[in-house]
């Protein structure tokens, strides 16, 4: 075989196995991301099925009238700022740390 066609087979060859590397990476990425899209919903559900109970809402309504509504919205805003960082900090860790986990 002519030495340029090995060298033409040995670079397809290694296209394909970064291609596969990048296609795994991609899929892990998804899966982390589907896991927080599931985390969220999951918590979207407790919240739904909390304030269907009337003493549960009814107390959520005492804590925000007794607290003030801005307050509560500041907690939650500082608590969201906090989980986006994590995330942040999270996913700029490198690829090597993240696979010896």
């Amino acid at each position: 075989m002519n030495v340029r066609l090995k060298e033409f087979a040995l670079r397809k060859q290694i296209l394909a196995l970064k291609a596969e590397a990048h296609r795994l990476e991609i899929e892990r990425e998804l899966g982390r991301i589907g896991s927080t899209v599931r985390g969220l919903a999951s918590g979207m559900t407790i919240i739904r099925s909390l304030t269907a109970q009337p003493l549960v809402a009814s107390a959520a309504g005492a804590i925000a009238s007794r607290v003030g509504v801005g307050r509560l919205l500041k907690f939650v805003a500082v608590g969201a700022l906090v989980w986006f960082g994590y995330e942040i900090a999270r996913s700029a860790r490198s690829p090597q740390e993240q696979r010896s986990q």
